[in-house]
């Protein structure tokens, strides 16, 4: 199996079946790459997989771009040499925060799960970049999503998001605080301290008393907050 998944014919047929006619090899293609990628021994180099991925973005099936955007959530977990093929690329995460800001529920999930990877890998050059193109705005809405899992990772990533941008403020302060606010961030994120989920509200809480002052006073009363770790804690020191 280890010499299967090292040879370099089996990923170069495979990235030409994720172009295939037919709908359902595609799939499969996918599939079968985005599970090896996250394998010990799988795909280590993708750069020759980002021009193919970058053009089924745009695919006009539904399914194609679902199965894309989940690929690329796993080479966004993946190493940090996979992370940084995915983000040499120009148009991935433009084509992402598209999807992510679209109707197409299923895809704005897949492309959720798969910027938020990126975020939360915690290098402030990659956050920043993403950031820049948008998607504070479409990642607050899918905190409506209800889907708990996603939600997490949202709050995650806002979480670094403003982390990162602890390190960029000046006299003017935090510049990241803003986008949040003008996306009406707040009122989300005050709507999530009655959330069912004991995973959400604490987190929730959290990022509202470290940036924006403005947890309830009975979130402040209630149990089990007072051992709330250090936002920032997220981010790391890269």
């Amino acid at each position: 199996m280890n010499q299967l998944l090292a040879s370099s014919e089996l990923w170069e047929k495979l990235i030409t079946l994720v172009e295939h006619a037919d709908t359902a090899v595609q799939i499969a293609a996918l599939r079968v790459l985005g599970n090896f990628i996250t394998v010990p021994n799988g795909m280590k180099q993708v750069a020759p997989l980002m021009l193919v991925l970058e053009r089924l973005l745009n695919s006009s099936k539904s399914c194609v771009t679902r199965e894309t955007c989940w690929c690329l959530s796993n080479i966004a977990a993946g190493t940090r040499e996979q992370v940084e093929a995915l983000m040499a690329s120009d148009l991935v995460v433009p084509q992402l925060v598209r999807l992510l800001g679209g109707n197409d529920m299923d895809a704005r999930k897949e492309a959720c799960w798969c910027l938020c990877n990126l975020i939360t890998g915690r290098v402030p050059t990659f956050v920043r970049r993403i950031v820049s193109q948008d998607c504070v705005g479409p990642l607050l809405a899918m905190l409506d999503c209800n889907d708990t899992q996603l939600m997490c990772i949202v709050l995650d990533a806002l979480q670094v998001v403003l982390c990162v941008g602890e390190t960029l403020a000046g006299s003017g302060g935090n510049p990241f605080v803003p986008l949040v606010q003008a996306e009406n961030g707040e009122y989300v994120l005050t709507r999530l301290l009655d959330h069912d989920c004991d995973e959400i509200w604490p987190k929730a809480s959290a990022l509202l008393d470290a940036y924006f002052g403005a947890a309830s006073a009975d979130e402040d009363d209630a149990e089990g907050t007072g051992g709330q770790p250090d936002p920032c804690a997220v981010a790391g020191k890269t």
